[in-house]
């Protein structure tokens, strides 16, 4: 025990030096597989129309009325791929560079917060090795960008409101403009730095007219820097109110009743598959409980002798936990729409790490190094599964292997069928230029509308991932009998359709279309059916 504490006091001693050295931790584990593992749908669609259109005006306009989401990122990526081109890699590097700077930024507000090295050191430590941290700095998408953005307005609003800067406030203006044009899930974020300081102004004792006409001021200027775009969000809002295809779009108030612990569990361990050895659950539940124990056994010792600037700290450190999960629950981002719904909630990840950094720092340093080697124990099997390739076993990034299989196979008269309309430019970007697949839902749908090209979704296209339609045997008969009156094709391939979908396979059957190949495996949903009047 007596060198962990040696090396305890060494690294506090070389805290720079310290932090350089973890900070590199982090690059290390957010580039490992990062070329290697294949893109996964929503990075492809991303990417896609990033590099489609030939003009950011083109992409503007496309975005306005097509996509749900701001557009800084895709005008990022326009740039990037110029630059650095389109490859895993590259494009990732972007999401990497941000994450890997939240590293020592998160550094500094805990050390601003805290004023304690120990605090500071740990939050990095923990920070860098963090599974959720590491996944979406992998990700070619904009959560790590955002992140980034929303910690910088929460450092510079507290610095502003200890030694009140004009400068500071430039900085929290522009920084939020910039969360929220990259993600509308910076609002999470905006909000909860927007209550704090307004609670902070109606329990001061200075001049509060002032100070209010400030906070007003500020985010005032910043929905003036988000007016441009908001009528195109206040558009997309109307638009979920409207019957588009004889579908609606269905909002789902209904959460599993363990929400909330399951989003915890995630925030810090967070796990892509579905089971997981006993021992690492163990591990995982015994870091849990040592760490509760040591924020009660501390909060029953801080009871009645806690200071009003620490109350201040804990305070703002709950407000940016509590208000984001909150809002996060009533949003329609919190539906399980991918196999992880907690992406939203990156952010919570710094304030929640600065909490455990602060109970493994003041419990003794015997007991405190224990838990700490206990709870980094529990989160190094969760971080290997997260660097490692999922392209060996997760059917999301198969879409490039399953289109090889069918460039591979190809032969004229060929037609590719997918599930959905969203996989539809998915697997085009794979697919050879000869071949193009056509979506089987909206079952209505037979392409031509706003925006649809090979690389983009049409605007149905589009707002079908937010509604649900009902299949039975007769709908997908009418959908499947128009396909083939199209296209004509000598063979079709399914892509994305699984053995369950029987109503689809039921028709070729019926129809007597030889059945040929067939999928290998859970990764790759592929079957082949050949047309009997081709034979």
């Amino acid at each position: 025990m007596q060198i962990f504490v040696e090396i305890k006091d060494y690294i506090l001693k070389h805290q720079f030096l310290s932090l350089i050295a973890i900070t590199a931790i982090g690059l290390g584990l957010r580039l490992i597989n990062l070329g290697i593992e294949p893109y996964w749908g929503d990075e492809i669609l991303s990417l896609d129309i990033a590099t489609h259109f030939t003009s950011i005006k083109e992409m503007m306009t496309y975005l306005k009325f097509v996509e749900f989401h701001p557009p800084l990122y895709y005008i990022l990526v326009h740039y990037w791929a110029e630059w650095f081109g389109t490859g895993e890699f590259a494009i990732r590097m972007l999401s990497v560079i941000f994450g890997v700077a939240t590293i020592p930024l998160a550094w500094y507000f805990a050390r601003e917060i805290f004023d304690n090295k120990k605090i500071a050191l740990l939050t990095a430590l923990i920070l860098a090795v963090l599974p959720m941290q590491i996944e979406y700095s992998q990700d070619a998408r904009p959560y790590a960008i955002f992140v980034f953005f929303g910690l910088v307005d929460c450092i510079v609003l507290w610095k502003y409101l200890i030694t009140p800067k004009a400068w500071y406030l430039i900085i929290y203006l522009v920084s939020a403009i910039i969360g929220l044009y990259l993600h509308y899930s910076f609002g999470f974020i905006l909000l909860a730095n927007s209550v704090w300081w307004f609670y902070q102004i109606a329990v001061s004792n200075g001049q509060k007219s002032r100070q209010l006409i400030n906070w007003l001021s500020v985010h005032t200027a910043i929905m003036l820097g988000f007016a441009y775009w908001l009528p195109a969000l206040l558009y997309k809002i109307d638009l979920s109110n409207q019957v588009l295809y004889g579908l609606s779009r269905h909002f789902f108030p209904i959460r599993e009743s363990h929400f909330f612990e399951s989003v915890t569990n995630q925030v810090l361990w967070l796990n892509k598959v579905q089971r997981m050895n006993q021992l690492i659950i163990l591990i995982a539940f015994a870091a849990k409980l040592l760490i509760i124990g040591g924020g009660v056994m501390l909060i029953k010792k801080a009871t009645g002798n806690m200071t009003a600037d620490w109350k201040k700290k804990f305070t703002f450190l709950a407000f940016l936990i509590v208000i984001p999960a909150v809002l996060f629950l009533f949003s329609p981002f919190s539906v399980a729409y991918t196999d992880i719904k907690v992406r939203h909630l990156l952010f919570i990840t710094i304030p929640l790490v600065m909490g455990i950094a602060y109970i493994l720092a003041r419990l003794t340093p015997k007991t405190g190094i224990v838990v700490a080697l206990v709870f980094l124990l529990s989160l190094a099997p969760y971080s290997s599964e997260i660097i490692a390739n999922d392209g060996e076993w997760d059917s999301q990034h198969a879409i490039g292997e399953t289109a090889s299989v069918i460039n591979e196979l190809y032969q004229p008269g060929d037609l590719v069928i997918i599930v959905s309309s969203p996989g539809r430019t998915n697997l085009n970007h794979y697919l050879r230029p000869e071949l193009a697949a056509v979506p089987m839902m909206p079952l209505e749908y037979y392409g031509g509308d706003f925006g649809s090209t090979r690389q983009t979704l049409g605007f149905v296209e589009n707002e079908y991932q937010t509604r649900i339609q009902k299949t039975d045997s007769q709908s997908v008969s009418v959908k499947l009998d128009r396909i083939m009156k199209i296209y004509q094709p000598r063979r079709v391939w399914l892509a994305g359709f699984l053995p369950t979908d029987w109503h689809v396979h039921q028709w070729f059957t019926e129809k007597n279309w030889r059945h040929g190949f067939r999928p290998v495996g859970e990764k790759i949903y592929l079957d082949s059916y050949t047309n009997p009047n081709a034979l």
